[in-house]
C-alpha cells in the first residue's frame, strides 16, 4: 500500500485501507512543535493549518515557491465547506497527497 503510493503506482482514493492511518499519521507529525500553552482565559489554539496557509507568501530563507502548494493552499482556503483549521488541515493533506506535494509542505516544518 505505502509503497505504492510513494511510487506513484496508482491514483490515491478515498477507499484505500492504508490511506487514513497514513493521514492520522501525517497529522500528528504535523501537530508535533505546534503545542501551545493553555490558557485559563482560552487564549485560540493554532493548528498545523496555520502553518501551512502562510508557505506560499514566507519569507523562509530557502523557500521556494512551489506553484503547485499555492494552488492547493489557495483551493482549501477559499473552500466554503471548510469551517476549521482542523478541516482546513486535513483537506491539504488529502490534496498533498493526491498531488505528492506532501514533502514539500514538510521540508518547511
Amino acid at each position: 500500500g505505502l509503497i505504492r503510493l510513494k511510487r506513484g503506482a496508482s491514483p490515491i482514493y478515498d477507499g484505500q485501507d492504508h490511506l487514513v492511518p497514513f493521514c492520522e499519521t501525517l497529522e500528528a507529525l504535523f501537530r508535533l512543535g505546534l503545542k501551545q500553552p493553555g490558557s485559563f482565559l482560552g487564549v485560540t489554539r493554532r493548528d498545523y493549518w496555520n502553518w501551512i496557509e502562510v508557505l506560499p507568501s514566507s519569507n523562509i530563507p530557502g523557500a521556494k515557491k512551489n506553484p503547485l502548494l499555492c494552488d492547493i493552499v489557495n483551493t482549501v482556503k477559499t473552500s466554503p465547506e471548510l469551517r476549521t483549521s482542523q478541516g482546513r488541515g486535513r483537506c491539504f493533506i488529502r490534496l498533498a497527497l493526491d498531488r505528492r506535494l506532501i514533502p514539500v509542505a514538510a521540508e518547511h516544518l
